[in-house]
């Protein structure tokens, strides 16, 4: 797992975006949150006045660190593919460090269900026990003293059946939590919580949402920093974040990292409310890109 602390920076130039057709790609799903204290400047044109950033690289997680999508891009190559979304949210790259507004510290990774084995064994050794407690109830009287020992012994059995049943769904509700806030699923998943009870639909909601979470999933998260703030003091200011993410079964996150962003490009630097599910891109193409500087601090 690779951590940030002294950020390395590059900065891009994009050409002009030209329309093009694209194959239905994988729905995403983007939750974007803003600081109080930061707000855009809308144009006549109904367009953000662009700000200017530089990258910086943030963590890359991967549990089982057996998924080679997520490292055969470099760190470059994905600064670029994302890039190209972040144009579409009128965030643009400048070669200038004293121009740079924000630093947009780019982690990703991929999440991984919650399954030690644990439950596993609790409800292979509950079936069991349930089993032997019912082959027990046939018995003659005649074998009534091997019967009560049996029986006392089952208990036990099914007693530390239960428990263990009991630590795996705990562990369980853990990494869901984890994950929830790892990938921007926290406030839909406690308001559809909250509500199901007393609104049916949400009951379908709510388990749409957990199917989603007890899967693996890729990611994105941007962290937009005030670029002065912090390379002039030090001072570590976040203006705005968001997630993106998609379902990973039978898909690689080198191939399917373009698609995430410029779906996710529409919430990018604002306030999203809720998570957006069902995300696909606009059919748009980028021309070439060119790099104008790296920067090791």
């Amino acid at each position: 797992m690779r951590s940030f602390y002294n950020p390395f920076l590059i900065w891009i130039a994009l050409a002009p975006a030209v329309v093009c057709s694209a194959a239905k790609p994988a729905a995403t799903s983007a939750f974007a949150e803003v600081s109080p204290n930061y707000e855009r400047v809308r144009l006549d044109s109904g367009r953000y006045q662009p700000e200017t950033y530089a990258f910086g690289e943030g963590i890359l997680f991967d549990r089982s660190g057996k998924d080679p999508s997520l490292t055969s891009l470099s760190f470059r190559e994905m600064a670029t593919i994302i890039a190209e979304a972040l144009l579409e949210a009128d965030y643009v790259p400048t070669p200038s460090p004293e121009e740079t507004d924000l630093l947009i510290v780019l982690s990703w990774g991929k999440t991984m269900p919650q399954d030690d084995g644990l439950g596993s064994i609790a409800r292979n050794g509950l079936s069991e026990a349930m089993n032997a407690m019912t082959q027990l109830s046939q018995l003659g009287e005649g074998e009534s003293d091997a019967a009560t020992s049996m029986q006392s012994e089952l208990e036990g059995r099914l007693d530390q059946m239960l428990m263990l049943q009991d630590m795996a769904e705990q562990q369980r509700r853990r990494a869901n939590a984890m994950n929830a806030q790892l990938l921007g699923y926290h406030r839909s998943l406690r308001h559809a919580t909250e509500l199901m009870q007393t609104f049916a639909p949400m009951r379908s909601v709510h388990d749409d949402l957990m199917l989603e979470l007890e899967s693996p999933r890729y990611f994105v998260i941007l962290q937009a920093y005030d670029f002065q703030k912090w390379f002039q003091d030090g001072t570590r200011v976040m203006l705005w974040s968001t997630r993106f993410s998609i379902h990973a079964k039978g898909r690689r996150f080198d191939e399917e990292l373009r698609n995430m962003a410029l779906a996710s490009s529409r919430v990018m630097g604002t306030d999203s409310k809720r998570l957006q599910r069902h995300l696909r891109p606009a059919r748009v193409e980028f021309g070439e890109l060119e790099f104008l500087g790296v920067e090791d601090k």
